[in-house]
């Protein structure tokens, strides 16, 4: 669903300006200004508000979530060339946060 927004979104976009931002205000005072850290914590934490979610929140999870379930499926090889990561990385990242899930399976 999200997916479908977001190639909207681009579609429209794009056809004004290729080099605009993504995530971007749409504030009418900053409106297609690049959308700050500051923003995009606010949107997620309301957001989990509005959903109930109680655990903290913040836009970096969104990484980890990802890592964590794709860990799953994917080799360490896969993980480094997809989140940009070098050799070793993966079993560093795994030891700051332990990822869901079996991930030792993937080796």
């Amino acid at each position: 669903m999200a997916a479908s927004y977001l190639r909207r979104w681009l579609d429209i976009q794009t056809l004004k300006d290729h080099n605009l931002y993504v995530f971007c205000s749409l504030s009418q005072r900053k409106f297609g200004e690049l959308l700050k850290y500051q923003s995009l914590t606010k949107i997620i934490k309301t957001a989990a508000k509005k959903a109930g979610i109680k655990r903290r929140v913040h836009p970096h999870i969104l990484r980890h979530t990802r890592a964590s379930k794709l860990a799953n499926y994917l080799t360490e090889s896969q993980m480094n060339l997809y989140f940009g990561w070098v050799q070793g990385s993966f079993r560093f990242y795994i030891a700051l946060f332990p990822l869901e899930g079996d991930y030792t399976k993937s080796f």
